[in-house]
């Protein structure tokens, strides 16, 4: 009896203990952090929230950390230089770091409206307070756009359309009034004609012809003055949506393309991402086009429907059944040239296709003797889908023909009808009655032009349909990592290449201690690049783990993880750009540690040398660079953040033993972890270990001597001379 009460007490005060430590009073609460707070202001723009768990990590760089959090809000974010000039074009806030006298900048928001900007700070509870000029001296270089993503899932059409249209609402209201008063303004010309013609002319009275010639003047100029603002704000609507979308949808296409890569499926050729990309823009734009369009007639067109309807009724109702069946064509006409586009199996995916693989192989076409195929294929696949537009195109002339003569049928209609029902007999009410179906039928023509847009709006969906069916990856996954020490390891790993029936590498266990140096090598095909990709995470593992400093990187933010890992492939090379973009790759890095990778990389030299420097474009050429040259500024991109982990894949192939040495060198002086793969095997005899695999199996390790004396398959492949004959991993 006595241990359950004391047992009881226990639990009583470890409850109130709990309870008072779960109380937070405003003295204890957490203090608001700035860069929490700019972000979910930011990501309400873009109608979305941080998530409440939402904190920055101690040893988490700021850079990572908004990249993070806005994953986790499910927006993403770009890294931008203030000094751009298209900085200034931006329609979204940008989040600026304010230099303070403290070593901590202050986060703000830059607001921009036409020529001013504006900026919010937490102090100002993120009021925006004007500034009479913008002096980017007080901001660090570096700011970001916090830019909405598309969802996850499958995106419908409804959910496309209605992408960004919440920072468009003002827009939209904007442009619906302007044309509805533009409307108003047109009908007062035929409603003010008929006292014209009755009282004003026939009395000869100047005074006052002069002053309703004044009044037709300013209605007209209110016209145009609201059309010209409908138009603006129109622009304004395709500009900020489109702005927003296609970055939106660069951002899926990139998450797509990874998902395809870890199952083992083919990826789309450059030229056909971009395309997808660009048209999922220009779809989206067709659309609100059309229905703006839409509104735009029916808003002008609906007072004057109203004068001929009062003027009188059996001629509007005559008027409106020319209208309907007018409608009715055009809308058939559409619908035929939009199924003569989208009927058939070629697309303009295809003939690209073609051209774009073909002339990536052309050495290969050329050795075979295949460019007649090449040509031929090429061709067919072009003439099919121009095919497809000549019979479109042909719809389109009876469109075409429509839109030319649908003025002069509907005002005909009108006196027609007039004429037959007697609806009118005496007056100026004919007069006006044919203005306003003057009106309408300009409306109508608007109208009609809008509609036939539509056909090319059908295959440009065709085009974006795989984009928007397809699921990427989630862009929120895993916990955030620690800092890599350079520990990594891996248990019984076995990954396959898509539907394969044999594993690429199988139950391959191997453990690596920081600041170790390994080497991965094996005859051709044995699960090299493959083993690679596993501790990258680039495939997924059929089973065992990896784990980086005891967590398994399933678990883990992988982006997180490959942030932290500098990696050279055999493959790679520079994009368009400058040589600093080239070396930052993205990162927030100054020239000065720019400059410092480029020395460590034996390049410095040869950058001074250059007249532009570390701004020297770069072109898909690599700009004239040797690929020794090349090699090394990869090596530069991979030793600019100074990881913990380095992985090479055959990345100093193409450089002479001098430039060999300072490459080892700057590695031993980053202490960090390394990972080869080597063709050349005498390159892994300053490796602590040597990894070799032989048909996705791990079938021995050891120092290059031990390896030597074992006779294994190490040996065989030195005795063999294929370290003298680059293999493929």
């Amino acid at each position: 009896m006595t241990e359950l009460a004391h047992e009881t007490e226990f639990q009583t005060s470890a409850h109130r203990i709990s309870r008072f430590l779960q109380w937070h009073t405003p003295e204890m609460s957490m203090p608001r952090d700035p860069l929490i707070e700019a972000l979910q202001h930011l990501a309400k723009g873009c109608d979305a929230k941080l998530p409440p768990s939402a904190k920055l990590m101690g040893s988490e760089s700021r850079d990572r950390s908004i990249h993070r959090l806005s994953r986790e809000a499910g927006v993403h974010a770009r890294m931008v230089q203030l000094k751009d000039q298209t900085i200034g074009e931006s329609p979204i806030p940008l989040l600026a770091f304010r230099k303070t006298e403290d070593a901590l900048s202050e986060p703000v928001l830059l607001h921009r409206s036409g020529k001013n900007w504006s900026v919010s700070d937490m102090a100002k509870d993120w009021k925006k307070q004007s500034l009479k000029r913008l002096d980017l001296r007080s901001f660090e270089e570096t700011a970001y756009m916090i830019l909405p993503s598309l969802p996850d899932g499958q995106i419908s059409k409804k959910a496309l359309l209605m992408f960004g249209l919440g920072r468009s609402k003002r827009e939209l209201m904007a442009f619906g009034l302007m044309t509805l008063l533009s409307g108003l303004a047109i009908t007062l010309i035929p409603m003010a004609s008929a006292p014209l013609l009755d009282y004003v002319v026939p009395e000869g009275d100047r005074g006052l012809t002069y002053n309703i010639a004044i009044f037709f003047a300013i209605v007209l100029g209110v016209n145009m003055l609201t059309r010209f603002a409908s138009g603006i704000a129109q622009l304004r609507i395709k500009g900020i949506n489109g702005f927003l979308l296609r970055a939106a949808a660069i951002d899926r296409a990139i998450r797509l393309a990874d998902k395809k890569s870890e199952l083992g499926q083919s990826i789309p050729s450059a030229p056909i991402a971009v395309l997808s990309t660009r048209s999922i823009e220009s779809w989206h734009r067709g659309v609100w086009g059309i229905a703006l369009s839409v509104l735009s007639s029916i808003l002008i067109a609906l007072p004057s429907i109203f004068v001929i309807a009062t003027t009188s009724l059996a001629g509007g109702l005559a008027f409106a059944g020319i209208l309907a069946i007018v409608l009715a064509v055009g809308y058939v006409i559409s619908k035929r040239r939009i199924m003569a586009l989208i009927d058939g199996l070629s697309t303009p995916q295809s003939w690209m296709t073609h051209a774009y693989e073909g002339l990536s192989m052309v050495d290969t076409i050329r050795s075979t003797a295949a460019e007649g195929r090449l040509f031929n294929n090429w061709t067919d696949a072009f003439l099919a889908l121009r095919h497809r537009f000549l019979k479109s195109d042909r719809a389109g002339v009876s469109s075409t023909a429509m839109e030319g003569s649908v003025d002069g049928l509907l005002v005909l209609s009108a006196i027609i009808a007039l004429a037959i029902t007697g609806g009118v007999t005496s007056g100026s009410a004919p007069v006006s009655l044919v203005i306003a179906a003057g009106n309408v039928a300009g409306a109508i023509v608007a109208l009609l032009s809008a509609l036939s847009q539509a056909p090319m709006l059908g295959i440009q969906y065709r085009m974006i349909e795989m984009l928007l069916k397809d699921t990427p990856n989630p862009a929120n996954t895993g916990l955030i990592p620690p800092d890599l020490s350079g520990e990594i390891s891996c248990r019984t790993i076995t990954c396959r290449h898509g539907n394969s029936a044999r594993p690429a590498i199988e139950q391959v266990s191997f453990d690596i201690k920081a600041g170790e140096h390994i080497g991965i090598t094996g005859p051709s095909g044995a699960g090299k690049s493959t083993l690679i990709k596993a501790i990258l995470g680039l495939i997924p593992c059929e089973s065992g783990s990896v784990r980086f400093e005891g967590l398994e990187l399933s678990s883990l933010d992988q982006q997180a993880i490959r942030q932290q890992i500098g990696i050279v492939d055999q493959n790679g090379k520079l994009f368009p750009g400058t040589l600093f973009e080239n070396i930052a790759a993205g990162a927030p890095i100054s020239s000065q540690q720019a400059m410092q990778a480029v020395a460590m990389a034996g390049l410095q030299q040869d950058v001074e040398a250059l007249p532009l420097g570390l701004n020297t474009p770069v072109g898909e050429t690599e700009c004239g660079f040797s690929g020794g040259q090349v090699q090394r500024f990869l090596l530069a991109r991979a030793f600019v953040n100074k990881p913990k982990i380095l992985i090479f894949d055959e990345a100093t192939s193409a450089l002479d033993p001098d430039l060999q040495d300072h490459i080892d060198w700057a590695i031993d002086q980053m202490d960090a972890t390394v990972i080869s793969i080597a063709h050349r095997l005498e390159t892994l005899q300053t490796c602590h270990r040597i990894l070799v695999l032989d048909q996705g199996v791990l079938v021995e390790q050891g120092s290059y001597h031990e390896l030597v004396e074992a006779g294994g398959l190490f040996s065989t492949l030195i005795d063999a001379g294929e370290d003298h004959q680059p293999l493929q991993a």
